[in-house]
């Protein structure tokens, strides 16, 4: 099979003269730029904003620390968090919970504590959304594919 373009289009089959041959075309998100088949802009960025989503949810869930203690920040210990805040918060401030920390040991909870806890937490989704957000902007005012496929989005976030 002869792989060309004619006009700007990608064709295969038999050349007319004017056409200029290629290999294959990867796939349809990349284009003919400089004699080379090349990532378009969009599939680029599409790729990179979804390789950052994932490192986001990855550092995001990973956890925490607050007040020195080790706070685990997946889905299920969100909401864990989130209901202790809420029970806590509808019972006043001398209310206190037992909660269950990941080393498996059970603890007792004031108000302020579960408030300190979820304040923690909170801040680091949030600084984890703000530097996904950064990340994305950058990618997307990135004019090169290439520059958009090796921009190192792993900086900044929080630990």
């Amino acid at each position: 099979m002869t792989y060309f373009l004619r006009n700007g289009l990608y064709m295969e089959g038999d050349m007319l003269p004017g056409d200029v041959e290629t290999t294959q075309r990867p796939s349809h998100d990349h284009d003919w730029i400089d004699g080379a088949w090349v990532l378009s802009l969009a599939a680029a960025q599409t790729t990179q904003l979804a390789a950052l989503a994932s490192y986001r949810w990855g550092k995001q869930s990973g956890g925490t620390t607050g007040n020195g203690a080790s706070i685990k920040t997946d889905s299920d210990s969100l909401t864990l968090i989130n209901g202790a805040k809420a029970l806590v918060d509808a019972l006043g401030a001398s209310a206190t919970v037992n909660f269950k920390t990941g080393a498996g040991a059970f603890v007792t909870l004031t108000q302020a504590q579960v408030n300190a806890i979820a304040l923690a937490v909170g801040q680091h989704v949030q600084l984890c959304f703000n530097n996904e957000a950064a990340h994305a902007t950058a990618v997307m005012t990135m004019t090169d594919p290439s520059a958009v496929m090796a921009y190192d989005f792993t900086t900044g976030w929080p630990e």
